[in-house]
């Protein structure tokens, strides 16, 4: 279960519930969003792996 503050459970007006719950919704639809990215890139990179492709033959050595 997610932490909401005593609080929060107790004290907040209807409209702060609705705000919480709307940024809520917010960041969940970033990381979906993210994790869709990753998935699509996962699914390149099992390809080129496939390919053959990858890791590339010129790949500099990350800073």
């Amino acid at each position: 279960m997610t932490y909401i503050a005593p609080d929060f459970l107790t004290h907040a007006a209807p409209e702060a519930i609705e705000r919480a719950i709307t940024e809520a919704e917010a960041t969940r639809d970033r990381y979906d969003r993210k994790a869709s990215v990753l998935r699509g890139l996962l699914a390149t990179r099992h390809d080129q792996i496939a390919a053959g492709t990858w890791p590339p033959n010129d790949q500099q050595p990350q800073a």
